[in-house]
């Protein structure tokens, strides 16, 4: 997955989970997946909790990016001054 053309790493880094994304969701602009993983925290208690990961990574749409009609393509103009 390349939400807009940025990669995403293969590994969750909050439960170290292997390929656990789930879809690509829209949020205005910006593009959101979420772990599917699984994580295990320790409570006050001392009592062990296994439960979803939940973590969220957010691509934010870069400026002057323009896609183009349906077709999953994009532009983008460069800056190429020095």
């Amino acid at each position: 997955m390349r939400p807009w053309g940025m990669d995403l790493q293969p590994q969750c880094a909050k439960c170290l989970c292997l390929r656990s994304w789930g879809e690509v969701k829209r949020r205005g602009e910006d593009r959101e997946v979420v772990c599917k993983g699984t994580i295990e925290r320790v409570e006050e208690d001392g009592r062990h909790i296994v439960g979803p990961c939940q973590h969220r990574v957010v691509f934010n749409r870069p400026p002057g990016l323009k896609v183009m009609g349906k077709t999953g393509w994009m532009e983008i103009e460069w800056d190429t001054s020095p």
